[in-house]
């Protein structure tokens, strides 16, 4: 169990409060890193597809696929829109001293406000995808509590 404010000395008070105020930041560059990764490896699966030639057994095979498209738009969704938005929550409230699967939820309503104000409700498949992230960042948080505890 952790101690409370009164017990710590002024320098863990000084952290504490600096790590209270990082926790924005911190999700926002964790949302920031996974984004760039995930465009990344999309970029990288879209073209490694594209360079595949037509006459040759492999592009035979990947357009006998069904939904070989839907697949790559599923995909998109979930490392463009669902993994960034997990790592907003989970880098968030990791970065928080105490009270974590709170601070989780409160960022996942934050990033549910955000989702909105950038996709609109018209977008819904985005904002489903990223609200997904939330979610699952926010459940893994409370996860990883109650199992460490």
């Amino acid at each position: 169990m952790q101690p409370g404010m009164r017990q710590l000395t002024t320098l863990q008070k000084c952290i504490e409060a600096l790590r209270w105020l990082c926790v924005l930041p911190a999700a926002v560059l964790g949302q920031l890193v996974v984004d760039f990764l995930a465009a990344a490896a999309f970029s990288l699966t879209r073209d490694l597809v594209a360079a595949i030639p037509d006459d040759s057994a492999t592009a035979s095979f990947a357009s006998a696929i069904p939904g070989g498209s839907a697949i790559m738009a599923a995909g998109r969704l979930l490392l463009q829109y669902l993994t960034p938005k997990l790592a907003f929550t989970v880098a968030g409230a990791m970065m928080a001293p105490r009270h974590q699967a709170s601070t989780a939820m409160l960022l996942a309503l934050v990033g549910f406000v955000h989702s909105v104000w950038v996709h609109g409700l018209t977008n819904w498949l985005h904002v489903s995808a990223e609200t997904a992230g939330l979610v699952l960042g926010t459940v893994f948080i409370i996860w990883r509590n109650r199992a460490h505890t």
